[in-house]
């Protein structure tokens, strides 16, 4: 079947970047080739991710999933989005994996008192590794262009809280307030984690997330609550 010679394709270049991994320089490498591949296969399945030691391993959890979205980036689009496409590429977004993670306990400042609110269901982590090109100050990457791509993956996250919801099809997710707090800048040529999760859900329209970006040594470098 079709399914199984992807599965058998996987598996042959799992085998043959395996060598890989036994040299330091290349284990960034065979990172990316093994995520691509996981992720190619996926459609909108998530996949398990076996990375006991990669570097954000404590804040996405065993059980995270790799999340494929080759169908959300809409490659022929012709009016250009603006993560996506503009400012993706070399020296702008060079790498981002995006994975789905179970919800643990969540730092909610919200309340679930209020008439037609249910607690969320979703929590999505992006990994994002930026190049130099998306400048504010001097080597550090540009205020706005962090407010914008906590805007887009809060989006993603509402979307499958829609979902997850069964609030159906025809409903529409658009940004209505976004409140960040900057803590600490972010220097380019860097990876960062970007943690979303969902707080709640009222009246089956408005949706409230918590948005928390950190830098390697796991300094929480943007705090953000978005309402969609």
């Amino acid at each position: 079947s079709v399914s199984s010679e992807k599965s058998l394709g996987a598996m042959a270049l799992i085998r043959a970047l395996k060598p890989l991994g036994t040299k330091p320089a290349a284990r960034p490498y065979l990172s990316s080739c093994l995520a691509v591949t996981a992720g190619a296969y996926a459609g909108w399945q998530f996949r398990q991710v076996r990375a006991e030691e990669d570097l954000w391993q404590h804040h996405l959890g065993k059980e995270a999933r790799l999340l494929d979205l080759d169908g959300l980036k809409q490659k022929n689009r012709v009016n250009k989005q603006f993560i996506w496409h503009t400012n993706y590429g070399p020296g702008k977004i060079e790498d981002l994996k995006f994975y789905h993670c179970q919800r643990g306990d969540v730092d909610r400042e919200v309340s679930l008192d209020a008439p037609e609110t249910v607690e969320g269901k979703t929590r999505i982590c992006a990994v994002i590794r930026v190049g130099n090109e998306l400048n504010g100050h001097p080597g550090l990457l540009h205020g706005g262009f962090t407010s914008a791509i906590v805007d887009d993956f809060t989006g993603l996250a509402s979307w499958m809280e829609k979902d997850a919801q069964g609030l159906g099809k025809n409903i529409k997710v658009f940004t209505a307030h976004i409140d960040l707090s900057y803590r600490r800048p972010l220097p380019v040529n860097s990876e960062y984690l970007v943690d979303v999760c969902v707080d709640k859900v009222e009246r089956q329209k408005k949706v409230f997330l918590n948005t928390t970006i950190y830098d390697k040594e796991g300094h929480a470098c943007v705090k953000a609550r978005v309402l969609y």
